[in-house]
């Protein structure tokens, strides 16, 4: 993942008054841990029960991560935060710095959820592309796996502690779009080689990313009852056209790609954050987008790199958006954040300069009052430089948990203590989808 400053994301997201103001939006419903209209059970999240969707934003600090729990108890694991190096996190890491691998850390928590379901398989897998802070990258004191010649840590770590269903990453199986990617990062063919093996010996399903698809991620045990649709929006530079499963190129085709000699290197070729897998969860009324690291990056050479003007022409309002690209400088552009007019942004933040506000980001969030921020991490250097909109940060640092009543009429986010394992609250707030 490249390093790119938060201003733009935030920023824009202040554009999102406009968009927020023209559509109905019930006043949420605050709920603090033994304040009004609390319960002794607010000071935990309780246990998922069947009816309810979850979408759990795990804290590593290494990138990020998403543990999907569907009505019927289907689960679906997005990304494995769990890159290696500590570079531009002293501000996170001093308030919390964990001993243990990003995919460790998951590991621990999603299976506290697998208590819940009673279910100790990842259904899905999915991985929306190959940077480490999203599928995990290794060190040589990293262990070893005791299947083959692959080293433990992110996806590979996740691969051998539980029985996944189906694999789906934007590659297979050549892995080579835009560029060769196993040549271009070190990480991929450590991933390989282990989903090689589980493939070939225990029987794991794998499959490339299908945009416009319905049907690749879907309820396995009720799902007359509980209907909930996971429509794949674009990967690749392939976009959803928002009829039927029917798909649109605009990225150029790998024979016109001129791909420098280390795969990524010129700028006419598509870069590794523009070919994330992107999804939107539809339960009732309720919509949640997540993007991975979709972004605007180099659309001032190329109108084709545009990917969020794109996504915003078929995603529609949604009542959670998880920001892109970590609300980095190249993502969350007026286009994408009017059109999907999110109630709440849950910022996945795993560099100290996410964000970084300025004048404009301050000004924006100070006229900005259509969303509420969730961050998993807000490093104490950058909150002393804002002046105005920090009423609009529900949470600064913490697992971020939302959770979807049955049938989808209404929603609570939870902001949970990442350095307990116990799920207390932080904080909480209900809101009712539009």
């Amino acid at each position: 993942m490249n390093k790119f400053i938060y201003i733009s994301s935030v920023a824009i997201l202040l554009s999102l008054t406009a968009g927020c103001s023209s559509k109905d939006d019930p006043t949420p419903t605050i709920i603090q841990p033994g304040g009004p209209g609390s319960s002794v059970t607010e000071t935990k999240l309780s246990a998922w029960t069947e009816g309810e969707l979850d979408i759990h934003f795990i804290n590593t600090t290494t990138g990020e991560c998403a543990f999907i729990i569907m009505p019927d108890g289907t689960q679906m694991l997005v990304d494995v935060a769990s890159a290696v190096t500590s570079d531009g996190n002293s501000g996170i890491k001093s308030r919390w710095n964990p001993t243990k691998r990003g995919s460790q850390i998951i590991s621990e928590y999603i299976s506290k959820c697998m208590e819940w379901t009673g279910n100790n398989t990842i259904d899905y897998f999915m991985i929306t592309h190959f940077h480490a802070d999203h599928m995990g990258t290794y060190f040589a004191s990293h262990p070893k796996s005791s299947h083959g010649n692959w080293t433990l840590n992110g996806a590979t770590e996740i691969l051998e502690k539980y029985p996944v269903g189906k694999l789906v990453d934007r590659g297979y199986p050549d892995y080579n779009y835009p560029y060769n990617c196993s040549k271009t990062y070190s990480q991929v063919p450590n991933y390989r080689t282990c989903a090689d093996w589980f493939q070939k010996n225990q029987g794991l399903e794998r499959e490339i990313f299908k945009a416009g698809s319905a049907t690749q991620f879907k309820e396995l045990r009720k799902p007359s009852e509980y209907p909930v649709t996971i429509r794949n929006i674009s990967c690749n530079g392939q976009f959803w056209t928002g009829a039927g499963e029917n798909v649109t190129m605009q990225f150029p085709k790998l024979e016109e790609i001129p791909a420098g000699a280390s795969g990524a290197s010129t700028e006419a070729c598509p870069c590794e954050n523009s070919c994330s897998g992107t999804i939107k969860i539809t339960y009732g009324q309720f919509d949640a987008f997540l993007g991975g690291d979709t972004s605007v990056n180099g659309k001032s050479y190329f109108a084709w790199k545009d990917t969020e003007k794109t996504i915003a022409g078929t995603v529609g309002q949604v009542e959670v958006m998880k920001a892109n690209h970590h609300g980095s400088v190249d993502a969350d552009y007026p286009d994408i954040l009017n059109a999907l007019s999110p109630q709440v942004m849950v910022i996945n933040v795993w560099q100290d300069v996410q964000p970084r506000p300025d004048n404009t980001w301050n000004q924006r969030m100070g006229v900005m009052t259509g969303t509420d921020f969730y961050m998993t991490n807000l490093a104490s250097s950058n909150k002393s430089s804002f002046t105005t909109g920090l009423s609009l940060i529900k949470s600064e640092y913490g697992h971020v948990v939302v959770r979807v009543q049955k049938g989808g009429l209404k929603y609570k986010v939870y902001a949970l203590d990442d350095q307990k394992s116990d799920f207390s609250i932080l904080k909480s707030k209900e809101y009712t989808s539009r």
